[in-house]
């Protein structure tokens, strides 16, 4: 099984994903930047227009939307 190089797969296949990566909603949404991650969560910004927006969401709830390097 592949995944991309920006998330990892861990026990019960729960997706952690890195620092920079983008991601949405699985339900869809804004792309937004993962900034922390920690057990099943991860912090996420984002703009709506000019202003910048931040969330904690379920990682079981985003899915990767562009690589990023490294």
């Amino acid at each position: 099984m592949s995944t991309a190089p920006n998330l990892t797969l861990l026990e019960g296949f729960l997706p952690v994903f890195k620092i920079g990566a983008t991601v949405k909603l699985k339900s869809g949404s804004p792309e937004m930047t993962v900034t922390a991650s920690e057990g099943t969560h991860v912090e996420v910004q984002w703009f709506e227009g000019p202003e910048p927006r931040q969330k904690i969401l379920p990682a079981a709830a985003l899915i990767v939307s562009r690589k990023i390097n490294g």
